[in-house]
């Protein structure tokens, strides 16, 4: 599970504050962290997000240079080898701002350009290990937010954001065509 800390205050102290709340899933080992050469998974994975500033993630009272229980949400749209693994987990940007603003995006979707750029950024984090992730996509006609969402799954997406989680958890992502039968 990855549990994400968006915030919204004064970033350095409430990433402390909710560090220091995670102690007991510290103490059971329950947190992936880095231990110096590689990351270990555990059952919750605390990402900072938001205003977490990325130098409160890398000098946290909880790591070392061994330990690092805290990983920061990198910029999907300036990635470069700064972030990785060892101090990052997702690199995500708004999908929106991304093309400027939702109305950019077409109703049948992203077009052949925005593939493009998707595709380059979602590429540029896996080669780096991290998981990207888009958030601020339209949500609006459904048959868009449809229409991207299975673009950026086709496009190799590492994690697909969605408000709606219904309607996401009832798709058949993997088997909405069988044998030429359109099921979704």
């Amino acid at each position: 599970m990855v549990l994400m800390t968006d915030l919204k205050t004064e970033g350095s102290s409430t990433l402390k504050a909710v560090q220091e709340q995670l102690a007991p899933f510290r103490e059971k080992g329950w947190l992936t962290y880095w231990n110096g050469t590689g990351l270990l998974l555990g059952l919750v994975t605390h990402v900072a997000t938001g205003n977490a500033p990325f130098a409160a993630v890398l000098n946290s009272t909880f790591s070392n240079s061994t330990y690092r229980d805290v990983f920061f949400d990198a910029p999907l749209y300036a990635l470069s080898d700064r972030y990785n693994t060892s101090n990052s987990y997702y690199a995500s940007t708004s999908l929106a701002h991304l093309f400027g603003d939702k109305s950019k995006i077409p109703h049948s979707g992203l077009s052949k350009s925005q593939m493009i750029v998707v595709k380059q950024q979602i590429d540029k984090a896996a080669s780096l290990g991290l998981v990207s992730r888009y958030w601020d996509i339209p949500s609006w006609p459904v048959n868009r937010r449809v229409a991207v969402w299975k673009q950026l799954e086709e496009l190799g997406i590492g994690m697909l954001n969605v408000d709606e989680i219904e309607e996401a958890a009832r798709w058949n992502w993997k088997w909405c065509n069988i044998h030429g039968l359109q099921l979704c």
